[in-house]
């Protein structure tokens, strides 16, 4: 992985601009002498001759041609095209041109530096005005149409808004007969094949949907797409197949499969996006019949790459803009890569001498070069948008790559191989090394420094102490709820001045400067005397340079202890109280029944209202002897007999006694967290805690409200820790007074006309006895909510 994300950065070729000048923009290469190395054809429009001049140069730039055209238009690259025409084995050139009254074709022998003629092929309509009279060669091939093995040039024109000359039309240079197919189609491009092996050629060619001429009632109408199929004399072999309207193009190639040529058809619809007409990869047949049809998205490009009758075709296509996909003869995606920004095939060729084509794309402001593994091998910024390229082949060493931008500069760039990829590789023998050497001298730092942090948020977060962090220039780096709460202080965001929480004026303020300044004092400091029952401790923390970075102030409740040493006291004193009064209770119990039982065998006159005054007394005796039992059960509470349980089923048997309250005036709403497995509790205990906890919410919101119920899970940074169960029961009745919250868990304490004052006494001790906290909030007149957390260990380990 390493590995690969070095390589990204570092690809594999380095590229070295070799010119940049205006005249390359209108240049291509081309291997006239077929010794492997392209020479160069420019173009140009001479200002001071104001004549447009032809130019052909060697591999050294040494002057192999020249002419020039009088009063011709700006040449396109398409209106050149290169063939062999007079047997010499050297590739002669041919140029369209065009004057304000004809086309002209000319031909120049390259090798023996003389153009062998000019032909005026077409002449304008007298009818057509200059505007109209735009003929465009779109296409042209020099190829023998029949089994006689004399060449003809095949080529086809489009014009913007005139129908005359559009069509597809064959010079022979023999005969000096033009022959031509006019149509209203938008001609493009043309390809040809012996699909009937017959010895004479099949020509196909393309036009797509321009809707300039506007009128869709014409034959062959440019209002849509097309595909053409003629025979050697440019005459239909079959009827042109149509495809969708305006706008829309068709781009049709003969490629070879399994030795047989066919007809790769794509159809596409470019204008709002329809269902009814989705993009189409189609192989015909030379029949025009569907051998294999594929719908795909949007397709931006299509390229295909070794398209010869011995080896399948791979078909490239960049769909919806970014998507960049291989195919197979059938259609079957060979492998996809996808770009974050609109890519555009430009090219492909074998740059690199290795027998594999590479892609020239453009994406945004680069130029990227790809392998056929969709690879980046190197990548060319450009100023603007490369419009085409041509390649300049190179018969010792990599070919360069011409790139012609919009705005008519073009550069000619080399490629060499970047010796620090290779080194890149050598990675891969000494990653695991390197990996191991890294894991091994970081796992000690690392890990001290995740159990750490971890620690110190969990115990900032859970403490029941009040903890602030502030750096070593006052500002405030982390801190929580409870040291503002047990200090009275407003809480302070983040990164904030220490002394707008803490007065610098206050007693507080005044230690913390003194402490902050003696830099030499490591001992932590402490004091009780700034807050009542707050114990205040400040310690440094220091860099392994020995200067503080940062303090820590712990504001610690120390009347905890002392209700706790009162607690005990007050329990052992509860205890002989209880046994102290539980006997003579037992006595006097005995004693009316006895009583009871002599008086009811007398004949008395007021023997009912004696009777009732007895049944009274034993009554109240019972509520005193029920009184001692919670005394005793607070006291004597046993330790939590630990079994695996299910907390939900103790917290739904609890709800189940008070169901009568429930399904009256008072709404339920429980909300379980199926993540809590069965763990170790004491069910017994924890549902007498249930029990107190909804029995108060019943009484808090006289009958009337919503209780809502609720579990989770608190999970602990810590492996070593157990996680914790949450379970809060929350109502909205009448809320607890503030001033009496911290002393509700107290024994005896109640403000019930009828309560004993020991029930979340008795539900505090269960709690603690097992490890856990109970806690309470209320606020104003909003409810209360009481918070229960237990330990979490569902493996079934306890350390009580």
């Amino acid at each position: 992985m390493l590995t690969n994300y070095i390589k990204g950065f570092i690809l594999p070729y380095n590229y070295e601009i070799v010119r940049s000048e205006p005249e390359l923009y209108q240049s291509v290469f081309h291997d006239f002498d077929k010794d492997g190395t392209s020479e160069q054809v420019n173009f140009n429009y001479n200002e001071v001759m104001k004549k447009y001049v032809l130019t052909v140069l060697s591999d050294q730039r040494k002057l192999i041609a020249y002419d020039k055209f009088d009063g011709y238009s700006s040449i396109l690259n398409s209106w050149i095209s290169f063939n062999e025409f007079n047997g010499d084995g050297y590739d002669d050139l041919f140029i369209f041109t065009r004057t304000n009254e004809s086309l002209f074709l000319s031909l120049f022998d390259v090798k023996n530096e003389r153009k062998i003629g000019d032909k005026i092929l077409i002449e304008k309509n007298m009818h057509l005005n200059d505007s109209t009279w735009l003929p465009q060669v779109i296409d042209a091939k020099y190829i023998a149409t029949d089994n006689s093995g004399n060449k003809q040039l095949v080529f086809t024109i489009f014009t913007g808004y005139a129908l005359y000359p559009r069509g597809i039309y064959k010079y022979d240079f023999n005969t000096k007969i033009l022959s031509s197919n006019k149509q209203p189609a938008a001609f493009t491009t043309l390809s040809h094949a012996d699909f009937d092996k017959d010895g004479n050629q099949e020509i196909i060619t393309s036009a797509f949907a321009c809707d300039n001429y506007k009128n869709p009632t014409l034959t062959y109408s440019d209002n849509y797409s097309w595909l053409f199929f003629l025979d050697k004399d440019l005459n239909w072999y079959r009827q042109p197949e149509r495809f969708y309207e305006y706008p829309s193009h068709s781009r049709n190639y003969i490629i070879h499969v399994d030795g047989e040529p066919l007809i790769l058809s794509e159809s596409m619809y470019i204008g709002e996006e329809s269902s009814d007409k989705p993009t189409k990869m189609m192989l015909l047949n030379g029949q025009g019949q569907i051998v294999k049809q594929k719908v795909f998205g949007f397709i931006q490009d299509l390229n295909i790459i070794n398209y010869d009758q011995n080896l399948d075709p791979v078909i490239t296509i960049v769909e919806d803009k970014k998507r960049i996909l291989q195919l197979d003869k059938k259609f079957n995606i060979l492998r996809e890569k996808e770009f974050k920004n609109d890519l555009i095939i430009m090219g492909a060729a074998d740059l690199f001498k290795d027998g594999k084509d590479e892609y020239i794309c453009r994406l945004n402001d680069a130029v990227l070069v790809l392998s056929n593994q969709f690879n980046i091998l190197t990548q060319i910024p450009v100023l603007d948008a490369s419009a085409n390229i041509s390649i300049r082949n190179l018969w010792d060493t990599y070919d360069q790559l011409l790139l012609k931008s919009n705005s008519g500069t073009a550069m000619l760039v080399q490629f060499e191989r970047n010796t620090y990829y290779s080194m890149v590789s050598s990675l891969y023998v000494l990653l695991p090394i390197l990996i191991y050497f890294f894991l091994i001298v970081n796992y000690n730092f690392f890990s001290f420094l995740l159990i750490y942090s971890g620690f110190m948020i969990m115990h900032l977060n859970k403490s029941q102490n009040g903890i602030l962090v502030f750096s070593s220039n006052k500002n405030i780096i982390r801190s929580n709820k409870n040291f503002y709460s047990l200090l009275g202080l407003k809480k302070q965001s983040k990164n904030k001045d220490l002394f707008k929480t803490i007065s610098e004026q206050s007693e507080m303020g005044k230690r913390i400067k003194v402490i902050t300044a003696d830099i030499g004092s490591d001992d932590p400091q402490s004091f009780t005397d700034l807050y009542p029952n707050i114990k205040i401790n400040i310690e440094k923390i220091k860099s392994i340079f020995n200067k503080p970075i940062a303090y820590v102030i712990e504001a610690e409740d120390i009347s905890e202890p002392i209700h706790s040493d009162r607690a005990k006291v007050w329990s052992k004193t509860v205890q002989k109280m209880a046994h102290d009064i539980k006997t003579p209770l037992s006595s006097v119990t005995v004693g009316l029944k006895t009583l009871q039982y002599q008086l009811e065998a007398e004949n008395l006159q007021n023997r009912d209202t004696i009777f009732n005054e007895m049944h009274i007394m034993r009554s109240e005796i019972e509520r005193v002897r029920e009184m001692t039992r919670n005394f005793l059960k607070f006291t004597n509470l046993e330790k939590p007999n630990y079994v695996l349980a299910d907390l939900h089923d103790s917290i739904r048997r609890s709800l189940d006694r008070f169901r009568d309250y429930l399904n009256n005036d008072i709404e339920l709403k429980s909300v379980f967290d199926t993540r809590i497995k069965p763990f170790l509790i004491d069910s017994v205990q924890l549902e007498l805690v249930f029990n107190i906890l909804i029995e108060n919410a019943i009484d808090a919101m006289k009958g009337k409200g919503l209780l809502n119920v609720q579990t989770s899970i608190i999970e602990n940074v810590f492996h070593e820790l157990s996680d914790l169960v949450e379970i809060q029961f929350t109502d909205n009745g009448s809320g607890i007074p503030k001033e009496i919250q911290n002393r509700i868990f107290e024994p005896y304490f109640t403000e019930k006309e009828d309560g004993t004052g020991m029930g979340l006494a008795i539900a505090k001790k269960i709690i603690e006895d097992h490890k856990g906290k109970i806690g309470v909030y209320s606020s104003g007149q909003l409810g209360a909510t009481f918070t229960v957390t237990l330990p979490y260990n569902p493996e079934g380990e306890n350390d009580a």
